[in-house]
């Protein structure tokens, strides 16, 4: 009996948390659902991952240190490129201070079929300008 080959990725998604157990059980939920995840522990480094890397969806916790999540949605959206990214905000206790077109945002704490649902649904749906 022979292996079943790998599944093909789905899409590419940004994780930015600066509590490593969550950043680490997102990042392990949407790689079992064959996603390939890039993590950033800290919004600095998640800002340095906004600009430089290619994805299809951002997940960004609002309350970072140094650089909120919030700085991090403004750069997308002012980076020539980035503009469409869908973004995911989550949060246990602040909210963005403004949504913007393709900004979702999820209470801390969620179910996980939930986020994976809204995952689903910011990579299919189109960005409305």
């Amino acid at each position: 009996m022979s292996a079943l080959p790998p599944q093909p990725t789905r899409a590419i998604i940004l994780v930015v948390d600066d509590e490593d157990y969550v950043a680490d059980l997102l990042a392990d939920m949407l790689k079992a659902e064959n996603y390939t995840v890039y993590t950033a522990y800290n919004g600095e480094i998640g800002l340095r991952y906004a600009r430089e890397l290619t994805f299809d969806l951002a997940v960004i916790d609002i309350m970072l240190p140094n650089v909120s999540g919030d700085e991090i949605v403004n750069q997308l959206r002012s980076t020539e490129g980035k503009q469409q990214v869908p973004i995911l905000m989550i949060s246990a206790g602040a909210y963005p201070q403004q949504m913007q077109a393709g900004v979702r945002f999820l209470s801390k704490p969620f179910e996980m079929d939930t986020f994976l649902r809204v995952i689903q649904e910011q990579l299919a749906a189109p960005l409305l300008h």
